[in-house]
């Protein structure tokens, strides 16, 4: 019986872990095997205790992550929905969540305005250029044919999140945004309002009170976000194991800018930053001790933020800019994410010629000697890095401390 992922990945023929959809730019899988979105590609078909042993060890995975939504609907044109009817669903909605006692959570209340244009994707897409604030979160979609911009309304369920008054205004505010373009049908309110159980039992329980005004219902089975982040650490964890880690490194994936440009190959960088650093008589643990060395002294400093013109380490004036978060190595590594959740700027004070990167750096460089890809915002360029930090250093440097 699997009991690891490794155990998995140890099945011949194992490509990769995946959420949603396998990616097919990894090579298009003969066998995918999956639950609620979640499993793993193989590069051939599967005798049937092997996918048997596969899906065991998936359903032990997701099966304790199962949670039910009871979603309740209405949809109405946009011209007929009233306050009234929209404080009726508060109304009822604020009861069941002083009540308690119904084993529910995270009862939200969404709307969105839906205008179909038919076939007339272009007048949709001018449409979504021309909309203002009041209708957020626009999207276009596809649905039977037929070209819908579908688009958010800011309707709080509190009431002191917002007032009928203001909410009525808003929506006045809205329908005037949205014009009287010649849309294929009237444009249509839709409201949803969701509550998460645990149970289905729970969920099922609850569906009257939904339905007792007027909401179309209906219970969906969804799994809790943790699992997502299981696999997805699986599936990194592969790409680095499989000599993959690429593909960690692309814009979106560990990183929004990400380390690397969509076309840049990482052997062709660590290539070509290996051979300037040669070139210049110092080696990554050059770069990364001497960064190390000289932010780990502003670290110390009560001057630590940027604005407040940073500190004089020596002949180098350091600023540095925190962050809430921290960014990970692409390879996974266990460093030290307080390294991870900075930015900084060394100038060299005698000749004003400045070096700008990420915390992070530190044990890219010294790690895995990866300066980061040309196309990235967060590259540390080598040699001119070595030129600010006065690498490489003469007996006297290292002498004097400087």
């Amino acid at each position: 019986m699997a009991t690891y992922p490794s155990d998995i990945e140890e099945i011949p023929g194992f490509m990769d872990w995946f959420v949603g959809e396998p990616a097919a730019s990894r090579g298009e899988p003969a066998e995918s095997v999956e639950v609620h979105g979640f499993g793993c590609s193989f590069s051939r078909s599967l005798t049937e205790e092997e996918r048997a042993e596969v899906l065991d060890f998936l359903r032990s995975h997701v099966d304790p992550y199962k949670e039910y939504r009871l979603i309740g609907t209405l949809s109405l044109p946009l011209a007929e929905i009233s306050m009234e009817r929209i404080d009726e669903i508060r109304t009822v909605a604020r009861g069941i969540e002083v009540a308690g006692g119904h084993g529910g959570r995270w009862l939200s209340l969404e709307s969105r305005v839906i205008l179909c244009f038919g076939t007339r994707r272009e007048a949709a897409e001018k449409k979504l250029e021309t909309l203002g604030p009041r209708v957020y979160g626009r999207r276009i979609v596809d649905s039977d044919g037929e070209c819908l911009l579908i688009g958010q309304l800011q309707i709080p369920l509190r009431e002191d999140l917002g007032t009928s008054a203001e909410v009525e205004r808003y929506i006045a505010l809205a329908r005037k945004e949205i014009g009287d373009d010649e849309f294929e049908a009237p444009p249509r309110f839709l409201a949803e309002l969701s509550m998460l159980f645990d149970e289905r039992a729970a969920a099922e329980a609850m569906r009257p009170r939904f339905g007792a005004i007027g909401l179309g219902t209906k219970v969906v089975e969804e799994i809790h976000k943790m699992v997502r982040s299981t696999v997805v650490a699986w599936q990194q964890a592969w790409l680095v194991t499989s000599g993959r880690v690429e593909e960690l490194m692309r814009p979106g994936v560990l990183s929004t800018a990400g380390f690397l440009g969509e076309a840049e190959r990482l052997g062709d960088v660590l290539k070509e930053d290996a051979s300037t650093l040669a070139a210049l008589g110092v080696t990554p643990a050059d770069v990364a001790g001497r960064i190390r060395e000289i932010v780990r002294a502003a670290l110390g400093s009560r001057k630590r933020e940027w604005e407040e013109g940073g500190d004089v380490i020596g002949r180098f004036r350091v600023r540095l800019r925190h962050w809430g978060g921290y960014q990970r190595c692409p390879w996974l590594c266990t460093s030290n994410t307080a390294w991870g959740s900075f930015d900084f700027m060394i100038e060299n004070r005698r000749t004003g010629a400045k070096l700008e990167g990420p915390g992070l750096i530190v044990h890219l460089i010294a790690e895995h000697g990866f300066f980061e890809g040309k196309e990235s915002p967060y590259r540390v360029d080598p040699r001119h890095a070595a030129e600010v930090l006065g690498l490489p250093r003469t007996f006297w440097d290292r002498l004097l401390r400087r």
